[in-house]
Formats: C-alpha cells, sequence, structure tokens
C-alpha cells in the first residue's frame, strides 16, 4: 500500500476537513503561526488559511509515489530527530507537526536510497526544505547531521541487491547533499531577508520624508510670518533659511544671507561671548540661550539686538540645526546707552565721574605690562567753601567749570584721564609714567595753570589748590587703593600748609590707613566691650599716701592687640563717638568707685580725663548728674580733668558748665597749661580744685633735663599755688624727682614710680592701706 508524501514548510498543515494532499498555511489550532512570525505565503484564502500553490502540491504528490510510510523504525527515528531540533530555532510549529514533517524527509531519504538510479539529489532538496521551515540555526544543521550519521542507517530498509558499502555511501551522498542545500538555500534566505528589510526601508524613509516636508512647510508658513526675525543655521553656523523680518531688519535679501557664516555678521566686541553661546549649541551643551548681541550691517552700521537661539535635534538626539530669533532693541540700547552716558559723566563740567574712573583705571592696571607704573594725582581746591558763600554758588559753578577745563587742556594724551571726583577735588590719571620727577613736573604745570586768575561773572576770581600725589607700580595698587591713597596724600598737602604738592608716603600712609580702621570700627567696639579701665594711682608727695586714682582706658582690638588711650582717644572725633565714648568711661569709672565704695567701705577720688568735643557738650551736666544718681556715688569722689584749651574758650558756656559742675561737688583739674598770660589770669574765675602740670623738667639734668625747664617749671608752679589750686605733677618716675617736683611745690603726683595703671583688683590693697610705700617716705 502507497501513501501520498506531503512536507510542510514553515507554519504549513492540513486544513480541517482537506483532502490528504492539500496543505495549508496558518488557521487556527495548534499549528498556527505564533506572533510575530512571517507574514502568510501568497495564495487563495479559505476560512483565513491560505493553500499551497497547485504546483508546488503537484511537485509534491508526483514526487512521493510508492512511499512506504509505515516504518515503525523511521517513525522512532523521526522522532529523535525532532527532539534534537525542535528548540535549536524558532518555527511555528508545534511538537508533533515538526515530527510529522521530519518523519516525512526520513521516508524521502529511504526512497532516495532505494531509488534506481540513485541520486543525492534529494538530500539537497530536504536541506531546502529546513531552511523553507525556518530552521536556519547552525545548531539545528549539527544536530541534525549527527542524528542522520548514528541513528539513520539501522532504521532503513535498503533493497537487497545492495551492499552494505554501497548503502553506506549512498547515505554518505544523501547526509552531504542535504548539508549543501540547507547551507546554499540559508544564504538565499538571509538575501531575501536583507532585500526585505531594504524596502522596508526605503518605503519609511519614504514616509518620513514626506511627514518632514509637511512640517517644513508648516514651519515656514509660521516663520515667514513671523515679526521677529528667524534664521535658521547649520551646526558650523551658516545661514540656511531666513525670513522676511530678517531681510527687513539687516537691509539684505534672504538669498543673499543664505550661505553666510552667522560670525561674520556679529559684532567683534560681542564675538567671543555670542561665539561661545553658539558653539555651546552646536555640540548640545545647551539647548536653549539668551543674549544681547549686536550685529553689524554693511559691516559699519550696528544693530542692538535680543537673540534666542534654540537647537534642533536629530531622531538620534544628535544637534542638527539651530534656530535665531533676533528681536531689533536699538532704539531701546540707544535710549539705554544716553541714560548711561549721562550717569557717567559730571553733569556741571562734562568730566568723567568717579565711576568712569574706577573702571578706566581697571581697564589700564590690565593693559599695562607687569613693570609698569601709573600715577594719580588728586587735586583740591583750597577754601572754594569760602567762594560759594563769599561770592555765591552761580560763581562756585563756574570756577569749577573753568578749573575742569584747564585740568583737560592740559592733559597730554587720550591715555590720560581728568574726572570730577567730589564737590571740589579732581583727579588727573596718567599711565605708563617713569618715576616721580616727570610727573611732579606735570603736576607742578598745571599747578600754575589753575592759580591763574579768572573772570568769572565780572569778578577776578583766583584759587588756591593742593595736590597729592601717588606714582606706584600697577602690579601692587587697585583703584579704589588708589583713589584711597590719593585723597590721604592730599589732606597731607592740605594739612602741611595747602598752596602745594606733597608725595605719597607708604610709612604714612599705613599709620592712616590704621588711625581710620580703629576710627571705622570704634562704634561697634563700644557695643561689643571691647574698652574697659585701669586705674593708676595718684599720691602725696610729702608722705606717698593714695589720694586718688586716674581712670585710663584700654582697647583689646581684635586686630591691632591692647591699644592705650593716646592711640584712640582722638580717634572719637573722628568717629563720632566722643560723647558715647565719654559717657562710657563716665558711667564706668562711676561704677567702679562705688563698688569699692561698697565693698572696701571707702574710696579714692576717681580722676576722668576729658577732650574738648566733651567739655563742649551741652548734655555733659545732665550727663553726670544721671550717672552719679544711677550708681550712688557721691560728687565728691568724681574729678573731671579739663583741657586747658576747651577751659579757656572765648564763649561763656564752659564757665557755667564748670560752676554747676562745682556747685554739684564735682572736682575739677585743669591740664595742659602750656603758657602763662592770659591763661593764668583767667584760671582765677574758674571753680577749679587743682592744675595738672607734667613733671618731666624735674627729672635728673644728667637724664636730659633742662635747666631752663626746671625754673619755668618752678615758676609756673610758684604761680599756681598763689592762685589757690593744688599742683598735681604727672610721668614721676623715682624717688630723687618726687622730692625736686615736690620743693618747687607739688603736692600731688602720679607716675611709673607710683605704679603704672592697673586693674582694678589691684588697687584694691591700695585703697586699704592708703600707702603706697612702707616706713618713712623720702
Amino acid at each position: 500500500m502507497t501513501q501520498q508524501l506531503n512536507w510542510l514548510p514553515h507554519g504549513l498543515r492540513r486544513a480541517p476537513g482537506a483532502d490528504g494532499g492539500s496543505d495549508v498555511i496558518g488557521g487556527e489550532g495548534e499549528g498556527a503561526p505564533r506572533a510575530g512570525g512571517p507574514p502568510p505565503a501568497d495564495g487563495g484564502a479559505a476560512n483565513g488559511a491560505v493553500r499551497v500553490t497547485d504546483e508546488l502540491s503537484t511537485s509534491l504528490v508526483h514526487e512521493t509515489r510508492s512511499v512506504d510510510r509505515r516504518s515503525p523504525a523511521l517513525a522512532e527515528f523521526a522522532h529523535d530527530w525532532a527532539a534534537s531540533v525542535f528548540r535549536t530555532s524558532y518555527v511555528a510549529m508545534t511538537r508533533q507537526d515538526t515530527e510529522d514533517l521530519l518523519s516525512r524527509f526520513a521516508h524521502r531519504l529511504q526512497a532516495a536510497l532505494r531509488r534506481e538510479p540513485f541520486t543525492p539529489e534529494e538530500g539537497r532538496r530536504i536541506g531546502t526544505a529546513l531552511i523553507d521551515a525556518h530552521f536556519t540555526d547552525s545548531t539545528t544543521l549539527e544536530n541534525t547531521l549527527r542524528v542522520l550519521g548514528t541513528r539513520l542507517r539501522p532504521c532503513l530498509s535498503p533493497p537487497p541487491h545492495l551492499g552494505e558499502r554501497e548503502v553506506g555511501a549512498r547515505l554518505t551522498a544523501l547526509i552531504s547533499a542535504l548539508a549543501a542545500g540547507y547551507a546554499a538555500a540559508l544564504q538565499d534566505h538571509v538575501l531575501r531577508q536583507q532585500e526585505d528589510l531594504k524596502v522596508s526601508m526605503m518605503l519609511e524613509r519614504q514616509r518620513s520624508d514626506a511627514m518632514l516636508q509637511e512640517s517644513d512647510a508648516r514651519f515656514r508658513t509660521a516663520v515667514e510670518g513671523c515679526a521677529t526675525g528667524v534664521a535658521t543655521l547649520d551646526i558650523t553656523g551658516r545661514v540656511q533659511t531666513a525670513n522676511s523680518a530678517l531681510e527687513e531688519l539687516f537691509g539684505t535679501r534672504a538669498s543673499e544671507l543664505i550661505g553666510h557664516d552667522i560670525h561674520a555678521l556679529i559684532h567683534p566686541e560681542d564675538l567671543p561671548g555670542a561665539g561661545e553661546h553658539l558653539a555651546a549649541l552646536s555640540t548640545g551643551l545647551c539647548d536653549k540661550f539668551r543674549s544681547a548681541l549686536r550685529f553689524l550691517i554693511d559691516g559699519e552700521q550696528p544693530v542692538w539686538t535680543r537673540v534666542t537661539g534654540s537647537l534642533i535635534r536629530d531622531k538620534q538626539g544628535r544637534p542638527d540645526q539651530l534656530v535665531l530669533f533676533i528681536e531689533d532693541c536699538t532704539q531701546s540700547f540707544l535710549n539705554q546707552e544716553m541714560i548711561r552716558r549721562q550717569l557717567m559723566v559730571d553733569p556741571l563740567t562734562g568730566l568723567a565721574n568717579r565711576s568712569v574712573l574706577v573702571s578706566q583705571m581697571e581697564t589700564i592696571l590690565g593693559s599695562l605690562l607687569p613693570d609698569g607704573r601709573l600715577a594719580l594725582c588728586y587735586f583740591g581746591l583750597d577754601g572754594f567753601r569760602l567762594i560759594n558763600d563769599g561770592l555765591g554758588y552761580d560763581v562756585g559753578d563756574e570756577v569749577l567749570r573753568k578749573v575742569a577745563g584747564r585740568l583737560a587742556a592740559g592733559v597730554g594724551t587720550t591715555d590720560e584721564l581728568v574726572a570730577r571726583i567730589s564737590a571740589d577735588e579732581f583727579v588727573v590719571l596718567i599711565p605708563n609714567t617713569r618715576g616721580t620727577a616727570p610727573v611732579i613736573e606735570r603736576v607742578e604745570h598745571l599747578l600754575r595753570s589753575l592759580t591763574e586768575p579768572m573772570q568769572v561773572c565780572s569778578q577776578d576770581v583766583s584759587v588756591s589748590v593742593s595736590v597729592g600725589v601717588v606714582e606706584r607700580p600697577a602690579a601692587e595698587v587697585s583703584p579704589l587703593e588708589l583713589i584711597r591713597a590719593g585723597d590721604l596724600t592730599l589732606r597731607t598737602a592740605k594739612e602741611e600748609g595747602r598752596a602745594q604738592w606733597a608725595l605719597y608716603d607708604p610709612e604714612r600712609d599705613q599709620a592712616g590707613h590704621r588711625r581710620s580702621r580703629l576710627a571705622a570700627t570704634m562704634p561697634a567696639a563700644l557695643r561689643d566691650n571691647e574698652f574697659y579701665l585701669d586705674y593708676q594711682p595718684v599720691v602725696r608727695l610729702c608722705d606717698g599716701r593714695l589720694t586718688s586714682v586716674r581712670a585710663v582706658a584700654r582697647w583689646d582690638h581684635v586686630e591691632f592687640g591692647l591699644l592705650s588711650q593716646e592711640d584712640f582717644v582722638g580717634l572719637a572725633s573722628d568717629a563720632g563717638q566722643v560723647v558715647a565714648y565719654g559717657r562710657w568711661l563716665l558711667r564706668q569709672a562711676c561704677e567702679q568707685a562705688q563698688r569699692w565704695r561698697e565693698s572696701l567701705g571707702t574710696t579714692p577720688t576717681v580722676s576722668i580725663t576729658l577732650v574738648d568735643r566733651q567739655v563742649r557738650d551741652q548734655d555733659l551736666v545732665r550727663d553726670v548728674r544721671t550717672i552719679l544718681a544711677e550708681t550712688g556715688l557721691p560728687a565728691a569722689s568724681l574729678r573731671l580733668e579739663v583741657p586747658a584749651g576747651a577751659a579757656f574758650a572765648d564763649t561763656g558756656e564752659p564757665l557755667d558748665t564748670w560752676s554747676i559742675l562745682a556747685e554739684l561737688g564735682v572736682r575739677l583739674t585743669v591740664g595742659g597749661l602750656g603758657t602763662m598770660g592770659r591763661m593764668l589770669s583767667r584760671l582765677r574765675l574758674l571753680p577749679v580744685e587743682a592744675v595738672l602740670v607734667s613733671g618731666g623738667p624735674a627729672r635728673d639734668p644728667h637724664a636730659g633735663s633742662d635747666a631752663v625747664d626746671q625754673f619755668a617749671l618752678r615758676s609756673m608752679v610758684a604761680m599756681f599755688r598763689r592762685l589757690g589750686p593744688a599742683v598735681i605733677a604727672s610721668d614721676v618716675d623715682d624717688a630723687a624727682q618726687a622730692r625736686r617736683l615736690r620743693t618747687m611745690g607739688c603736692e600731688l603726683g602720679y607716675g611709673e614710680l607710683f605704679g603704672p595703671p592697673s586693674d582694678p583688683v589691684d588697687i584694691e590693697e591700695l585703697v586699704v592701706s592708703g600707702s603706697l610705700v612702707a616706713g618713712t617716705w623720702p
């Protein structure tokens, strides 16, 4: 009995209800293709299944006649073959479908082995059929050859007339042909897949191109109607498109802009910054930037714009195009520039102002060589206030304009700059100097020009001018430091006589800087309790008994260390802290004296040194009353030491102040009496308890004391004693000096002999004993 053999390429199975010689692709059931499998083969469809072509069906029927498919051995072989290849490739068949297919292939191999004349072509066709069924992995071929070589021979039933040697040769030929057919079919299969992929890619590309053209058309329509200039660039910065607004902005047709490098259209001064923005955009470091840029029209006329740049990336995320939105802001920038110039130019004289001076100095300092030098000449009009007050502000303004004009006329090169830096002060900046001598020569020439009489409002006016000259290496200064040094040097010139120039002195500058820093930090130091008081004993020279203590202020500065009273008292006026410092000093001393009084039962008189501004303070009497009342200290325990200059003022206010304080019981002492004459005569009018003199002239003559000074001191002390006040000698350093001062008539004294200013705790023992020296006082 014969049975028709049909092999099933990939996805083929019998359609339910079809005759045995008809195969279909797809359909429902276990053998249906899996999701993602290859598309169905061409052919007519019936109930969702595609039939095998008539040509293929006829061929299979013809080639499988007289094939016996009832061999149990071949069925078992097909089972083993299916087990070895089932999961080696992805095919849309079940295990049973695979086994059925390979069973047919095994029967065909047996038929080919028996056919006469013998040909191995059937093995080639079976190898091709394996590829058609999508057994395309190399492992499939490897396992197939191994199973065919080891398991097929025992399962075959060769013709009796063939010897074993001939059977083995035919079987080897069939297996070799199968491998060759498999390899050739695999190559064709790969080529077909590549061709299909190529066609799919071409179709997708056409679809994408159509979508891109549509998107590009929409974009062009939107850009062309935009009121802001829009340009698209490639990633190198060359213009690809430009809209009509950009044509109008640049005054150039779009066709002339296309192909130009955008960098060539940017103003050279703005090019570095713009280049960085465009480079960051082109390389994908950023997706957007905004900047104010100037473009050049016809290479000359600048156009101020605000530019927003955006990056367009391709499908792979790589930079593809740049889009620039360019808004014309020329008029806005011109208005801003006009306002800026008004702010940078002095409206009265037309000279540069301070901000321009600092900016120009920064530019010059940055452009000079490492060994370059520059000079700043700081001009100040002497007594200009007298011109304003005496001749009127209109005359004063005209004088300033003429002074500015003469200074500007004296400027030699465009690198030099004249600026008005304050009301009556001007600066001339001279770069690339060659030392101080040429600069001084220029300054003297300018001084001669400025001091020449000028006709102002029908009046002859002459001005006096002082100049501070700073000539320094550029590497050692900054703009603000140079201006500060010039201001300090100008003040030096005014302090030393005016109508002259003064040269910068680094040591004086350092001292002045230290003084200014102390003055600036003094208010905060008072709030932060950086000040404290030490106390120096004042004794009777006749027996060494303690009579009072002097309150001596100290400043524990965080930067300059411990400062004595002489280092900062004068700064209180510069810092505007005289009154605040005086109140602090008065309160601290009175509180300490009261603590002694409460703890020891007694207290020495506390002496406080006032400065001129404190003496003229209208609230001095009120402050003394308030502090005495709040601390509980008796007025007789307080002594105020007043400078002679303030005590003998021409107005009557100090005399009234002293009288009120004396009525309160406060003791008053006058210090700094350097001359006799008028001061001595007015001393009788003040309610003064004592006067203070320097004990320095009473030192040993061999130690530098002068006999004339000793005679003057003796005469002054005698005169004071005749007027009534006691005499207190300062700076007493040794016992011999103390004896001489006592002989001259001094009653009290203080100095190193009796002890330096000390902590309040150290003073308590002296307060208790009342004497500094044990035994007999010399």
